[in-house]
């Protein structure tokens, strides 16, 4: 089942909270352009393997927010909204696509949460944020399954991160991709 409440004027997942179990069978969650602030009550859907927020006001993700979930989301979309960081990610670990594009990411140590064999991430969309040091790569090293990362736009025009001006960026980027 898939529960699609896009620009609908939202704050909190709780606007959306039913008798308890009415979204429990809830696949896949599209929250689109609300104002949701945070994931509080995303423990409702117990069963969801997708979760779009963006294009929100979420400025930081717990741990405890994904509780109900981590064995199962395996997308979870967090563009365009505040976060300075990959952190309170750890535990999910069906998760496979990652999209953090248009954001506020400096740093990337949160990653270390999909390192080695029990992690399923593949794919890693950090477009447009402010990573802006060639050593925030080593903290990919670790994720074993990664197959993709996009730091800018295809266009190669504006949409990247600072690292992507770096003279030795290029040349790092085509040998850890």
């Amino acid at each position: 089942m898939s529960l699609d409440l896009l620009a609908a004027g939202l704050t909190s997942l709780h606007e959306i909270a039913g008798d308890g179990n009415e979204h429990a069978e809830t696949c896949r969650l599209n929250l689109h352009m609300n104002r949701i602030k945070d994931l509080d009550g995303l423990c409702q859907f117990r069963n969801l393997e997708e979760l779009i927020l963006s294009g929100n006001c979420i400025k930081q993700v717990r741990p405890s927010d994904f509780k109900g979930v981590r064995r199962c989301l395996r997308v979870l979309d967090l563009s365009c909204n505040e976060l300075k960081g990959l952190e309170g990610l750890q535990g999910l670990c069906a998760l496979q696509e990652l999209r953090l594009a248009y954001n506020h990411i400096e740093c990337l140590e949160g990653q270390m949460n999909f390192w080695g064999q029990r992690s399923a991430l593949k794919s890693l969309d950090l477009r447009c944020n402010r990573i802006a040091k060639l050593a925030q790569l080593l903290f990919l090293g670790g994720s074993t399954k990664l197959e993709e990362v996009a730091f800018q736009e295809r266009s190669m025009g504006d949409g990247g991160n600072p690292i992507c001006e770096e003279v030795m960026y290029r040349g790092t980027h085509q040998c850890a991709m």
